[in-house]
């Protein structure tokens, strides 16, 4: 969550006033490379809790891990196109969509398995 919303932020530098958000204490490109970071922290986490057997304590299968691995490619992907837009349709529209796509993925995965 925190990943997708870095892109948010950068959109907002110069209309943030004296809000202190990640880009304005870090600067643009380092909140990018967090938001990065936090992506491929996360996968690590899944595929380790995956395989050091948390999936099987949860009742979570293959699919579920393969399920998050293309949803957090796309995320990843849409945040990383993100860098220089300001339209409002990109980011309420492809990068929140990509939230309710989430929701929705994981929903099949679980309950249509």
């Amino acid at each position: 969550m925190v990943a997708i919303t870095i892109p948010f932020d950068v959109r907002d530098l110069g209309i943030d006033g004296g809000l202190k958000t990640i880009p304005q204490l870090i600067g643009a490109q380092q909140a990018y490379n967090l938001s990065y970071l936090l992506f491929f922290v996360g996968w690590c986490c899944v595929g380790l809790a995956y395989f050091a057997g948390a999936g099987e304590l949860l009742g979570l299968s293959l699919d579920w891990l393969l399920a998050i691995g293309v949803i957090n490619l796309l995320t990843f992907t849409l945040v990383k196109l993100s860098r220089g837009k300001t339209s409002d349709y990109y980011f309420s529209g492809l990068l929140d969509g990509a939230l309710i796509l989430r929701g929705l993925i994981l929903w099949a995965v679980i309950f249509l398995n």
